[in-house]
């Protein structure tokens, strides 16, 4: 069916659109669109309507009106959420299927960690499984529970699709919204509401937001990876750069490994002593753990295949580095060169973008007033620390620092830990 506004004079015969069932249906759902169009506009754009009706004008009155609506519905969720007795174990357990900790890895009946360092599950083990799902008929919409259809035979299994659900009570015990897991608003919101109030997890969802690419697999957290982004920008987590927000936006980022990566990277173009400074104690910790790391040895769970199946903001691979004589000591080859091969790519992270972000926070450390004002003082223990690591000389009074006796980048192993 083909409708040009223009050419529908103040008495066309619209009731010929009524008469193929296929026509009325698509035809009035214009309607409907339509009206909620007029009752959100203002009296200057339903003047302007009255004689400006064109594709172009009624296209960008709908995409508007599904932005306004949209923005309704998370504002509604979000209230909703913000009044119920929420319970941040099982909110959790909602959105990933399994209990998953503070820290973001998923753990098992008695609270024990299931998974690597990577959110691998390792072998033996098992996920705890979020218990509270339900069947929806796909033709009907119509729910039973899990019992009604665990007592179906397979034939009529198939008519029905298996969620998991959550009601969200207040603290009467009062069921506000019941929701299931295909309900994207308010798993968004849930989401969102998981990362405000849980630093530490944020890692986890960062690292399952990719598009997927080689051996890495899409994240299950891509068709939310603009709300993640969000939710981190409004609680201010500092290592949430501009450059970051458009890595994990274009989908590029599979893997904690990857995350690191882009991390990196993101911090050797964005850091600033602000911050530096607005930085939290985990944060520096994670950070002091990857800025020790080196070419033979890669630390802190980024794997080959992280390196391999790599993508920067402009989607190129990582870059490589070869040995030189010149003073440099280093020649950058980009990702594309046939000598780029993965101790290439290692080293380039080591002996370029680690040693590049070490000279800058070592640079920025050094602009910071005394005593760090507006640092926590867990973070600026975390900071002198990471900085003592990377720059051991900055603090013996009889030295000078300098890249020889400095652990800038990873090729120098980290300093030692003190016996006691």
């Amino acid at each position: 069916m083909s409708i040009q506004p223009n050419a529908m004079s103040s008495n066309a015969n619209y009731t010929k659109y009524l008469v193929n069932p296929d026509d009325k249906q698509t035809f009035l759902a214009g309607c409907r669109a339509m009206i909620d169009i007029y009752a959100a506009s203002s009296p200057d754009d339903l003047a302007f309507l009255s004689h400006n009706v064109g594709e172009d004008r009624l296209i960008s009155l709908l995409l508007r009106q599904q932005s306004y609506n949209r923005g309704t519905q998370r504002r509604d969720a979000a209230n909703i959420i913000g009044h119920a007795d929420l319970n941040k174990a099982a909110a959790r357990a909602m959105i990933f299927g399994f209990h998953v900790n503070d820290n973001g890895y998923a753990v098992n009946e008695i609270g024990y960690a299931v998974e690597d360092g990577a959110f691998h599950l390792t072998p033996e083990q098992s996920y705890w499984p979020w218990p509270h799902t339900l069947a929806r008929n796909k033709q009907t919409g119509a729910e039973i529970s899990r019992e009604e259809y665990d007592n179906l035979n397979p034939e009529q299994q198939e008519n029905y699709d298996v969620l998991r659900y959550l009601d969200l009570k207040n603290e009467d015990g009062i069921v506000l919204k019941h929701i299931t897991e295909d309900n994207e608003t308010y798993m968004a919101e849930l989401i969102a509401w998981d990362i405000i109030n849980n630093r530490q997890v944020l890692s986890r969802y960062l690292s399952e937001c990719g598009a997927g690419h080689g051996n890495l697999p899409r994240g299950r957290f891509y068709d939310y990876r603009k709300t993640i982004v969000a939710a981190a920008g409004q609680a201010g987590y500092a290592v949430v750069t501009p450059m970051l927000i458009e890595h994990v936006e274009k989908g590029y980022i599979n893997s904690l490994g990857q995350y690191y990566l882009a991390l990196l990277q993101s911090l050797a173009v964005n850091l600033t002593p602000s911050r530096l400074r607005e930085m939290d104690a985990y944060e520096l910790a994670t950070l002091k753990l990857l800025l020790t790391t080196n070419a033979d040895e890669m630390a802190y769970d980024i794997t080959d295949d992280d390196i391999m199946y790599y993508r920067n903001v402009s989607g190129d691979g990582m870059k490589g580095a070869l040995h030189t004589d010149d003073s440099e000591g280093w020649d950058t080859i980009p990702a594309s060169d046939e000598r780029c091969d993965l101790y290439a790519q290692k080293t380039y992270i080591c002996e370029r973008l680690i040693q590049k972000l070490c000279d800058i926070i070592v640079e920025t450390f050094l602009r910071l007033d005394d005593n760090a004002p507006d640092m926590v003082p867990d973070a600026w223990r975390e900071l002198t620390d990471l900085v003592e690591t990377i720059a051991p000389s900055l603090f013996d009074e009889d030295k000078e620092c300098s890249g020889d006796d400095c652990n800038h980048g990873g090729a120098i192993d980290p300093k030692p830990e003190t016996e006691e």
